[in-house]
């Protein structure tokens, strides 16, 4: 497919979250993002150079955002104040809270690595030849489902951090 995609003549406008198919075709990237829209003229290598991390990749975000939290909790120092019942229950909430984040966080990983795998066989030229067509669209189906999946979890896991941020930790 992307053999056949880079031999076209013409211009290609295409979204996708899988870096690899980007890093195949691209030669300009528009990221959408709450700051505006950012247009860079160059591969997605160059970009991500630039950028200095791929935030798009959620494992990537996934990664860094736990070890600030581990590098906050660590550096966090408990106030000589608080009623010891209170900080008890604030740790269990945390605790309760970061076993829900690594939860959400390996479903993440899983789903991303299923979407990955459909990916990867959409990508050999010989698949759709040697499937029938309700397979494929099983495939295509999983994939639609499994995306939605990640963007629910990643807000999931996003309301957890904050959560985790409040009270604290």
């Amino acid at each position: 497919m992307v053999e056949g995609l880079k031999a076209y003549d013409g211009t290609l406008i295409f979204v996708s979250h899988d870096r690899w198919f980007v890093s195949q075709l691209a030669d300009r990237i528009f990221e959408i993002s709450p700051k505006g829209i950012n247009d860079f003229r160059g591969t997605y290598e160059e970009y991500l150079e630039r950028l200095g991390d791929d935030h798009l990749d959620a494992e990537a975000v996934l990664r860094m955002k736990r070890e600030q939290k581990k590098k906050a909790a660590a550096a966090a120092v408990p106030a000589a104040d608080v009623d010891p019942a209170e900080a008890r229950r604030r740790q269990n909430r945390q605790k309760d809270l970061a076993r829900k984040l690594d939860l959400v966080t390996s479903q993440v990983e899983n789903s991303e690595s299923r979407i990955n795998a459909i990916n990867e066989m959409f990508c050999d030229p010989t698949f759709f030849d040697r499937n029938p067509r309700e397979q494929v669209k099983k495939l295509e189906g999983e994939q639609k489902n499994l995306s939605a999946k990640v963007e629910e979890l990643m807000r999931e896991w996003e309301s957890l951090e904050a959560q985790i941020a409040e009270l604290g930790g």
